[in-house]
């Protein structure tokens, strides 16, 4: 679904795995302010997600990772970077990142971060794609 309040709560309720789709009414930055059940299993761009394998992000001592992005919480304030040349997929992997760091920081709360930084000029325009 594209609406984290009624598509994406509905198959949380239900125990359902779900797919968010970022082509409707859901931008990036109310994805990380989405209360527990509002958050997504998978994300995508598109229905097309619905035919390939997502990515898990890790999160380890408070780093997110996923794809070639790390993300963390410092100072309610989340940055992103990039560990190496990302691939074709790079924004999406970022947002995967950023959510499994921010969710895992606020994992009971419906809030947005103070901030989202770029740690690198890579970073920076993967974030300016994602609307931040």
């Amino acid at each position: 679904g594209d609406r984290l309040d009624t598509d994406i709560a509905g198959a949380n309720a239900a125990s359902c795995p779900s797919l968010l789709v970022l082509t409707g009414v859901t931008d990036a930055q109310r994805l990380l302010a989405a209360g527990p059940t509002e958050r997504p299993t998978y994300l995508s761009i598109d229905l097309g997600g619905l035919l390939v394998t997502h990515p898990e992000p890790s999160v380890d001592d408070g780093v997110a990772r996923c794809g070639s992005w790390r993300a963390q919480v410092i100072d309610d304030r989340l940055e992103l970077a990039s560990a190496d040349e990302p691939a074709s997929d790079a924004s999406l992997d970022a947002l995967r990142a950023l959510c499994a760091s921010w969710w895992s920081h606020r994992p009971d709360a419906a809030a947005a971060p103070a901030a989202v930084t770029g740690a690198d000029p890579t970073a920076q325009a993967v974030l300016a794609d994602l609307g931040f």
